[in-house]
């Protein structure tokens, strides 16, 4: 099973804007896979592989997380490895303390069954990947940020999720819900 943990978003505001910026990169004929508005979410942890035999073991963890609900902003664009030469783009996070306690919390409990990420933690909803090279010059990083004003939205839970991947992009499944005080 490929596994992942991550929080999910129900903001109308937050898909239509992902929405318009893929219409955008579209638009300028750049090859690349989109994911479904419904499946934008932050990823907490990647898990990856795992033997179903851990599933009971990796819920068991996550469920004695104890948080409180906290908010983050979503405000601009960005870009991995930049958002000139981007590969993958993404919303950017703004205000996530409560969500890096959470992260911090999830990489706790999960080790060592899974190594700890080596990485400092970005918190990022991708829009898009792109699948050939591409540089954007100033004017399309301001088109593309101009589309976003300051999404305030409340973290009230997290998940253990399942990715199916399929020809048509993966699919993701809700393994377990975990919900913040």
């Amino acid at each position: 099973m490929r596994l992942f943990v991550a929080v999910d978003f129900d903001s109308i505001k937050l898909r239509d804007v992902a929405t318009n910026i893929q219409k955008i990169i579209q638009n300028l004929r750049i090859k690349a896979t989109y994911p479904r508005a419904e499946d934008l979410h932050i990823t907490l942890k990647f898990l990856g592989e795992v033997d179903e035999s851990l599933l009971n073991e990796i819920l068991n963890r996550l469920s004695v997380i104890k948080m409180k609900k906290t908010k983050i902003v979503v405000n601009g664009i960005g870009g991995f490895p930049s958002v000139f030469k981007p590969r993958v783009i993404f919303l950017d996070v703004e205000n996530y303390n409560g969500l890096k306690r959470l992260y911090e919390s999830v990489e706790s409990r999960l080790y060592p069954l899974f190594p700890r990420e080596s990485r400092p933690f970005k918190p990022h909803i991708t829009v898009a990947r792109i699948k050939q090279f591409i540089r954007f010059d100033e004017n399309t990083v301001k088109k593309l940020n101009s589309l976003i004003e300051p999404i305030e939205i409340e973290i009230s839970n997290y998940k253990l999720k399942q990715s199916i991947l399929s020809s048509s992009g993966p699919i993701y499944r809700d393994l377990a819900i975990f919900e913040l005080e």
